[in-house]
C-alpha cells in the first residue's frame, strides 16, 4: 500500500490502483472523462481526466498513471480546470450537432418542444402536457396567446413553413381538460409560507412550482379575478376565460391560497408580509398602466388608453363604442383594442402606426386577422394633438413619417416629413403606445431599487432585488413583455425562492452548453436534405362576418388528425441523446465556447442501415469506446477507426454498413457511447428524446437471465438498456435479444380482449363470459372421456409463480398430471438427466465459478450465440489465459481461443467422451478419494468403459487418438477449477446420454459438488430452471423434488387442501397420448405447438381447446376460448435462471389486457370451486418458497447432492451413436418474433 495525498486529503492506497480508480473508490472528486471505460484498458484517447501532480510541470491523465509513495495530487487547479476546458473546446469543435431543437433554444421557457411533439403523434396527450407543464403549468393560455418565438426559429421553414407547435400546444392541453386534468406529484408540506404579490402569469407560475415543492404560496390580487394581463388585458375572442379560469384553478388546487383585491400600498405592504410571517415575497405586479402619447388634449373625454380600454370590456365598464375609432399603436394591445372595439359596434376602425407594416411588433397573424376583419392601417403616421370640442375630442391630428437610420431597437427610425400634417375625424381615440409597472406600494419601500423606466430592479437569472427575501420577475422587471416570457421568469424565480429558503444563499443557473451547428456555419436548404416539404395545417377559424359580431373564440384547433400529421412535421433537430449526455453536461460545468476553435470541420450522412442502430458520425469524438468494447468485450471488430488526422472516423471498414460486418447487433456499443453517435433506432415513429423513469427487471429470452432497465414512458413507450455494470450475472451486458427483443411488444399486435367462438368465429366476450364457457367446455369433456384426457400446456417463459399456479390448475382443479410444455417436447432434451445421478438436473455452479475457472469443457452448442452474454465473458476468460476444451462438430465462435478442439462427428459425443473416461482411468488421474466418499456405483461405469480401445473410439467419432489424449492431458491437470459448459436444448451436437456421460467425466475428476468446479446447465429459455423449481413437470412436485417424495408431496396436499396423491400416478407417455388421440381438451399458456407440424393436427382436433397468450398466434386461432396474458413486463413475481439465481420481475405499468397471469390463473382456480389462500402476490411466492426451501435445492446443486443418500450415483448410460435434427420449429411466439427481427440484419 501507498499512501498519498489527493486534494489536501491524505490516502491509503493499493500501487496497482490508477488516479482515477481511487478518487473514484474514495469518493474524493468525480474526475470527468470521455473515454475510460472501466471494464477496459485504460485509452487515454480524450486527455479530460488530466490532473496536476507536485513537483512536475506537465498534467496526467489519471485514467493511467498508477499512483506512487508520496504524491500530492490536485484534481481541480487552476490549471486543471483550463486545460480541460481547453480539451472540451477542441473536441466540440468538431461536434457537428444539435443538442436541442433550435426551437426549444428560442424558447424563453425552454420548453422541450421536439419531445412533446413526438408524444402528441404518438397520441400521449397527458404525457406531452405533463412534458410541458415541467416548464409551463399554462399551455392552454399559451396555445391561443404565445407570440411564437419557437416557430421563428423551426428549422423546416427553410423548406416550406414552420411546424405549427403553438397549435399543437393547445391541441394536447385542450385534450387534458376534457378529463381529469394532469397533475404533478406534490411534495409534502413543509408549512413554509411565500406571498407572491400580482396573479398574471409570472405569478401564478410561481406559485405552482412552489406549491409543487411543498410551499404555501399566497397570491394578492388587486383586482376581482386572478390573472393579470391575461385576463384583463387579452380579449375574450382570442382567450376564452373559462379555459384561463380552468388553467388557474388547476393550480389553486394544490393549495395555493388566493386573496383578490388586495393592492401593494392600498391594502398592504411588504414589510407587513413579512411581520405576517412570510419567509420570501415574489412581486410579479406586470405592467399594466398605458403610457401617454406625449400630445395635447390626450386627457379629454373620448381618449382611452388600451389596457384600460381592454380591462373595462372585460369588467364590462366599458363606454358604448360607435362611429370611427382610431388606434395608435403597432403592438398586439394596438390590434387587440382595434378588434374589440369593431366587436363593440364601431363602424370604421383606423390604426396609426408611425412605421411600416414590416416593423410592427405585434404577432404577424394577429395583424392579419386585424386585416381580414378590416381595420384600416395607415402606416408611417404619427398624433401630434388631439382636437376636442365641447370638452370632448373630435379629431385627432396626425403627421406624416418617413423611416431614417435605425434605432437603439434595430428598427429604422421614423422622422417628421415636413408639411405633412392632416386630420381624422373620429369618436374615439385609443392610446396603445406601450406600457409600464404600477409602483404604488414599492416606490416607498428603501430595499427596492426603480429603474428609469419605472421598472423594479432585479438580478437577472435570481430575481433577487436589494431586499433580502424579495424577488421579483416579469413584466415588472423587464417592462411589457409575452405571457412566455413572464411564465419563465416565474419558474425560475420560484427556483431562487426555494434555494434562498432552504441554503439562504441565492445562485443563477449555470447557462446550459449548446452545441449548435449554427455555430460552425449559417444553414440553408442543402443542410436538410432529411426534411421533405409537407404543408402546414393551419387552424380553422370563425367566417370573419361571424366573428366581428362576437366575442366568441376566433381560432378553432386542431382536430386529431391534423394535430397527428402536424406532429410528424417536426424534423426532430434536437440529439437523440440531448437530456443523458456526458459530453455536454462536462461542456457546462466547464463553461465552454464551442466557437473558440471552429474553422474546418467534419460532416456525414446520418448511418441508418442497421436494422436496430443509428449512426450519427458528425457526434462522434474518436473516444474509442466503442471499438474498445467491439474488440474487448465481444472480440469482434466491427467498428473501428477509419482514415488518419483530422479525417479519422469510428465506422465499419470499407464503407460497409455495420449489419454487414461481423457486428452482433448487441447494441452494447450504444450503452458506452457518450455522445450519442450511436443509438437504437426506436420502434415508435418518434424519439423524443424523453425524460423516462428507471424500471430494473430481467430479460425473458435465454437462461442466462440478464438483468435489463427499462426506460419507461408509459406502458407502451419503453425501451431497454442494460443494468448496472457491476450487478450479476451480465453486468450491464445484454445481447440482441436482450436489448431489441422487447420491440414486438409495441407492434400493435397483441390481443387485449377476451374472445370465444361462436358460430365458427371467435368473438369478442368479457372476462366473465370467457371463464364461464371454459367451465362448460371443461366439465363436458371431463364426462365424456375423464380426467386423463385434460392436459395443460405451459411455457417456460411464465414466471416461477405463473407455473406454480398453472401446475396447481392441473393437479389440484382438473385432476390430472399431464403437464407439458410444447416447447420441451419439440427440444426431445432429457431435462432429467442428471435426477438420478445427482438428484436433480440442475446446474452445480454460478457465475461466481463460471467466471473464475481455469478450464472449461464445453460440449456441443454455440454459447456465444445461444446463452451469448455469458459466452461473452467465458471468451474473455479464454483469451486471457483460461483453458478450454470445445467438443463440437463444428468450428463455433470459441475454437480459436481453444486449447484443444475435438470436432467429432455428429451424434458421436457421447462415445467421444467415454473414451476420454477409459484414457483418464487407464492414467490413474480419477478422484478415487473423491469417488469412494462422494459417490456410489462407480464400478459398474469403470467396467462399461475401462476396456474402450481409443483407436476404435477415434475411428468412430473422427477425432484422432493425440487429439483425445491432448484433451485429457488438460483435464489430467492437479488443483484446477474446471467449469463444464452444456446447454440442454442445443441441438447442434447432441448424442444420447451426452449430458450423463459429461457428469460421469466430471464425478470421476472429483469436480462436481466440490468449490469451484462443476456443470454449469444452460437452456434456451429464460425459465426452464424455474419450470421445475415450480412443479411444472410430470415428474416433479413444487421445490424441484421428485413425486414420490412423500414428504414434500404431504406438505403440498396440506397447502392445496386436497390429496394429489392418486393424481401424480397418472401423466406417462405424454406423446404416446397425442399420437392415440387420448387427450381431448388442452389448456395451452403462452405457446404454440399448432407451429410445429407434429402438433398441429393435434391441436385443430382437440374436443376443447383454451388458449391463453398475448398474440393471435395458429394455435390461438383454433381455440375455442382465447384469454389474452399479459406480458412479463406487466407482472409481477421471478425467474430462476441457470444457476438457481432467483430474479425479480418489476412491471412497467399495469397489464393493458386488463388482468394479470396470476390473476387468470387464480379465476381458472376458483371456477373449479378451489380458493387459493392467497390474498397477494408476496404471499403467493411465499407459499412457492416455502416447498423449495423443503427441498433445499433452489434450482441449484451445491456442495452436496440432493440424492436421498446425499452421494452422486453414477448411472449406466448409452453411448450408441444417434445424430438429432438442429433444427426445431419456434412453438413460442415471442422467439418466433425475434428470430424475424435477426433476419432483418442479414437480409
Amino acid at each position: 500500500m501507498v499512501t498519498l495525498t489527493i486534494n489536501g486529503q491524505e490516502i491509503t492506497a493499493s500501487p496497482d490502483k490508477t488516479i482515477l480508480q481511487v478518487c473514484h473508490e474514495n469518493n474524493l472528486d468525480h474526475i470527468p472523462t470521455l473515454c475510460y471505460d472501466e471494464k477496459m484498458p485504460a485509452f487515454g484517447a480524450c486527455f479530460l481526466c488530466v490532473v496536476e501532480l507536485e513537483g512536475q510541470n506537465r498534467l496526467f491523465p489519471a485514467c493511467s498513471t498508477r499512483v506512487q509513495q508520496g504524491m500530492v495530487i490536485n484534481t481541480r487547479s487552476q490549471k486543471v480546470r483550463s486545460a480541460r476546458k481547453t480539451c472540451l473546446e477542441l473536441i466540440v469543435s468538431n461536434h457537428y450537432a444539435d443538442c436541442f431543437g433550435p426551437c426549444r433554444l428560442n424558447c424563453p421557457a425552454d420548453v422541450d418542444i421536439q419531445g412533446y411533439m413526438s408524444l402528441i403523434s404518438l397520441g400521449k396527450f397527458k404525457e406531452a402536457v405533463a412534458l410541458i407543464k415541467e416548464k409551463n403549468p399554462l399551455p392552454s393560455v399559451c396555445g391561443r396567446v404565445c407570440t411564437r418565438k419557437c416557430e421563428v426559429n423551426c428549422r423546416r421553414s427553410m423548406v416550406d413553413s414552420p411546424v405549427g407547435i403553438d397549435f399543437l400546444k393547445r391541441y394536447a392541453a385542450d385534450q387534458d381538460m376534457i378529463g381529469d386534468m394532469w397533475k404533478p406529484e406534490v411534495k409534502e408540506d413543509n408549512g413554509v409560507r411565500v406571498a407572491i404579490i400580482g396573479s398574471g402569469p409570472s405569478g401564478m407560475t410561481a406559485a405552482y412550482y412552489l406549491a409543487v415543492e411543498g410551499y404555501r404560496p399566497v397570491v394578492y390580487e388587486a383586482l376581482p379575478h386572478l390573472g393579470g394581463m391575461l385576463r384583463y388585458g387579452i380579449p375574450e375572442y382570442r382567450l376564452p376565460k373559462d379555459v384561463l379560469d380552468k388553467e388557474i384553478s388547476w393550480i389553486t388546487d394544490l393549495g395555493v391560497e388566493v386573496h383578490t383585491q388586495m393592492a401593494l400600498g392600498r391594502d398592504f405592504s411588504i414589510d407587513d408580509l413579512f411581520t405576517q410571517g412570510y419567509r420570501s415575497v415574489y412581486i410579479a405586479l406586470g405592467a399594466q398602466v398605458g403610457k401617454p402619447m406625449q400630445v395635447e388634449n390626450e386627457d379629454a373625454e373620448g381618449v382611452l388608453r388600451g389596457v384600460d380600454f381592454l380591462r373595462m370590456v372585460e369588467m364590462k365598464t366599458n363606454p358604448e363604442i360607435k362611429g370611427r375609432v382610431v388606434v395608435v399603436g403597432g403592438g398586439n394591445t394596438a390590434i387587440d383594442a382595434a378588434r374589440t372595439s369593431l366587436r363593440l359596434g364601431a363602424e370604421e376602425v383606423v390604426l396609426l402606426y408611425r412605421r411600416t407594416r414590416k416593423e410592427m411588433p405585434a404577432n404577424e397573424m394577429e395583424i392579419v386577422a386585424a386585416e381580414e376583419e378590416g381595420v384600416k392601417m395607415e402606416f408611417l403616421a404619427a398624433p401630434t394633438r388631439v382636437n376636442v370640442a365641447d370638452g370632448r375630442m373630435t379629431s385627432i391630428e396626425c403627421l406624416r413619417m418617413e423611416l431614417g437610420e435605425p434605432d437603439a431597437s434595430g428598427r429604422r427610425r421614423p422622422v417628421v416629413v415636413p408639411g405633412s400634417e392632416y386630420a381624422i375625424e373620429c369618436s374615439w381615440v385609443i392610446s396603445a403606445i406601450g406600457q409600464e409597472p404600477d409602483l404604488d406600494g414599492v416606490e416607498g419601500d428603501a430595499g427596492l431599487k426603480v429603474s428609469k423606466w419605472n421598472t423594479i430592479e432585479a438580478r437577472p437569472g435570481t430575481f433577487e432585488t436589494d431586499r433580502p427575501g424579495v424577488f421579483s420577475g416579469g413584466d415588472v422587471v423587464t417592462g411589457p413583455a409575452d405571457a412566455i416570457d413572464a411564465i419563465a421568469a416565474g419558474r425560475m424565480a420560484a427556483r431562487a425562492i426555494d434555494k434562498f429558503i432552504q441554503t439562504g444563499i441565492v445562485e443563477p443557473l449555470t447557462d446550459r452548453f449548446e452545441s449548435k451547428r449554427d455555430s460552425f456555419h449559417k444553414l440553408s436548404r442543402e443542410d436538410v436534405p432529411q426534411i421533405k416539404e409537407s404543408p402546414r395545417h393551419h387552424a380553422p377559424e370563425v367566417p370573419v362576418a361571424e366573428r366581428i359580431r362576437t366575442f366568441g373564440e376566433v381560432e378553432f384547433a386542431y382536430d386529431d388528425a391534423a394535430a397527428f400529421e402536424e406532429a410528424l412535421r417536426c424534423a426532430e433537430c434536437g440529439c437523440d441523446a440531448g437530456l443523458d449526455c456526458r459530453l455536454q453536461d462536462y461542456c457546462t460545468e466547464y463553461g465552454v465556447d464551442q466557437k473558440r476553435f471552429v474553422g474546418e470541420f467534419n460532416r456525414y450522412q446520418v448511418d441508418t442501415r442497421h436494422p436496430f442502430i443509428k449512426i450519427d458520425s458528425n457526434k462522434c469524438i474518436n473516444c474509442g469506446r466503442c471499438v474498445n468494447t467491439c474488440a474487448e468485450i465481444l472480440n469482434v471488430a466491427a467498428l473501428g477507426f477509419v482514415n488518419r488526422g483530422f479525417r479519422t472516423i469510428v465506422k465499419p471498414a470499407m464503407e460497409k454498413a455495420l449489419h454487414e460486418s461481423n457486428c452482433v447487433s448487441c447494441g452494447n456499443c450504444i450503452d458506452v457511447c457518450p455522445t450519442g453517435t450511436l443509438v437504437e433506432k426506436m420502434p415508435f415513429r418518434r424519439s423524443g428524446p424523453w425524460t423516462m423513469d428507471s424500471v430494473y427487471s430481467v430479460c425473458n429470452y435465454c437462461s442466462v437471465g440478464c438483468n435489463i432497465t427499462l426506460k419507461v414512458k408509459a406502458d407502451d413507450l419503453f425501451y431497454v438498456v442494460g443494468a448496472s455494470p457491476e450487478q450479476a450475472p451480465n453486468y450491464g451486458e445484454l445481447c440482441v435479444r436482450g436489448r431489441f427483443g422487447y420491440q414486438h411488444y409495441l407492434d400493435g399486435s397483441r390481443v387485449l380482449q377476451p374472445m370465444v367462438r361462436k358460430d365458427g368465429f371467435l368473438a369478442p366476450v368479457s372476462w366473465d363470459e370467457a371463464f364461464e364457457a371454459i367451465q362448460r367446455g371443461r366439465a363436458r369433456v371431463f364426462a365424456e372421456h375423464g380426467a386423463d384426457a385434460l392436459m395443460v400446456a405451459a411455457s417456460p417463459k411464465l414466471t416461477d409463480e405463473e407455473l406454480y399456479l398453472a401446475g396447481r390448475y392441473a393437479r389440484a382443479a382438473l385432476r390430472t398430471n399431464n403437464l407439458v410444455s410444447f416447447h420441451r417436447l419439440v427440444n426431445e432434451a432429457d431435462y432429467h438427466a442428471l435426477d438420478e445421478m445427482l438428484g436433480g438436473t440442475f446446474s452445480s455452479v454460478g457465475v461466481e465459478e463460471l467466471e473464475h475457472a481455469d478450464t472449461y469443457l464445453f460440449l456441443g452448442g454455440n454459447p456465444t450465440i445461444e446463452n451469448p452474454v455469458m459466452g461473452w465473458r467465458v471468451k474473455r476468460r479464454m483469451r486471457h489465459g483460461a483453458q478450454a476444451i470445445v467438443i463440437n462438430s463444428a468450428e463455433i465462435d470459441l475454437v480459436p481461443h481453444a486449447t484443444v478442439w475435438a470436432d467429432p462427428r455428429r451424434g458421436t459425443a457421447t462415445r467421444l467422451l467415454s473414451g476420454i473416461l477409459a484414457e483418464l482411468l487407464r492414467r490413474g488421474v480419477v478422484d478415487e478419494t473423491f469417488i469412494a466418499k462422494r459417490t456410489a456405483n462407480f464400478e459398474q461405469v469403470r467396467a462399461q468403459v475401462e476396456q474402450l480401445d481409443l483407436a476404435e473410439v477415434a475411428e468412430i467419432t473422427g477425432v484422432s487418438v493425440q487429439r483425445i489424449q491432448s484433451i485429457v492431458d488438460v483435464l489430467a491437470q492437479p488443483g484446477k477449477r474446471v467449469v463444464a459448459w452444456y446447454n440442454l436444448e442445443s441441438r447442434i451436437d447432441r448424442s444420447s446420454d451426452d449430458l450423463k456421460a459429461l457428469a460421469t467425466i466430471m464425478l470421476a475428476l472429483g469436480k462436481l459438488g466440490v468449490e469451484g468446479s462443476g456443470i454449469a446447465l444452460f437452456s434456451g429459455e429464460c425459465n426452464n430452471t424455474g419450470m421445475a423449481v415450480a412443479g411444472f413437470d410430470r415428474e416433479l412436485l413444487p421445490g424441484g423434488a421428485s413425486i414420490r417424495n412423500e414428504r414434500l408431496l404431504a406438505a403440498v396436499n396440506r397447502f392445496w387442501h386436497t390429496d394429489i396423491g392418486d393424481v401424480l400416478a397418472g401423466g406417462g407417455n405424454i406423446r404416446r397420448k397425442i399420437r392415440e388421440d387420448r387427450i381431448r381438451a388442452a389448456f395451452v399458456l403462452g405457446e404454440n405447438p399448432a407451429a410445429a407440424e407434429e402438433y398441429n393436427g393435434f391441436i385443430n382436433n382437440l374436443d376443447f381447446l383454451v388458449v391463453a397468450d398475448q398474440y393471435m398466434t395458429e394455435t390461438a386461432q383454433a381455440a375455442d376460448v382465447f384469454l389474452p396474458m399479459s406480458t412479463f413486463l406487466e407482472g409481477r413475481g421471478h425467474f430462476t435462471n441457470w444457476a438457481g439465481m432467483r430474479q425479480t420481475l418489476v412491471p412497467l405499468a399495469e397489464p393493458r389486457n386488463g388482468m394479470s397471469n396470476v390473476q387468470i390463473l387464480r379465476r381458472l382456480l376458483e371456477i373449479e370451486g378451489l380458493e387459493p389462500s392467497f390474498r397477494t402476490h408476496e404471499e403467493l411466492s411465499s407459499e412457492m418458497m416455502s416447498f423449495i426451501r423443503q427441498q433445499g435445492s433452489e434450482g441449484r446443486i451445491r456442495l452436496s447432492f440432493s440424492t436421498p443418500d446425499g452421494k452422486a450415483h453414477f448411472v449406466l448410460y448409452s453411448d450408441q451413436v444417434q445424430a438429432s435434427s438442429a433444427r426445431i420449429p419456434a412453438v413460442l411466439e415471442n422467439d418466433a418474433r425475434i428470430n424475424d427481427r435477426m433476419a432483418q440484419i442479414h437480409a
